[in-house]
């Protein structure tokens, strides 16, 4: 399965569509203002229960002690230091990871086998496509079946 999230867009134009991403909690790690508030108000848009957005490493760590989260979106390079410690974590607790940066390189798939890469700038379709393909990668990984039909 491909981890990027370049062409899957494109499917979510069937009908699932409008709430792809209904019921879910997610939690967004992203230091840029402007950016943190255009993820949430695409997770917001595609059906999200419940949207955490955090600035830094740090509230990361805090905000996954205090709430279990369906997926999460990291960008690499925060204020506080690299996310690479806190995206192998979740991907070893089971967690869908979406790396969503303009500081991916090819060589992060190696390191962190099983997370989406989504390379900033990147359209909100691609974000939420991103979202689905690593829950769906995750569910399939561990053997239980997808939380979210194919799109």
């Amino acid at each position: 399965m491909k981890s990027d999230c370049s062409s899957d867009a494109n499917s979510l134009d069937g009908a699932n569509s409008n709430q792809p991403l209904s019921g879910l909690s997610l939690l967004v790690v992203e230091d840029q203002f402007i950016v943190a508030v255009g993820i949430e108000q695409t997770f917001k848009d595609a059906g999200a229960q419940h949207v955490t957005v955090v600035g830094s490493i740090e509230e990361a760590w805090e905000a996954l002690r205090n709430a279990h989260f369906d997926a999460v979106l990291l960008d690499i390079r925060l204020h506080d230091g690299l996310s690479f410690p806190l995206a192998t974590q979740l991907l070893s607790d089971q967690v869908p990871v979406v790396i969503h940066s303009g500081h991916a390189e090819v060589y992060h798939a190696v390191e962190l086998p099983g997370a989406v890469f989504c390379p900033k700038p990147a359209k909100p379709s691609e974000i939420v496509a991103a979202t689905i393909q690593a829950q769906q990668m995750m569910a399939s990984k561990s053997g239980e079946p997808n939380s979210k039909p194919a799109t």
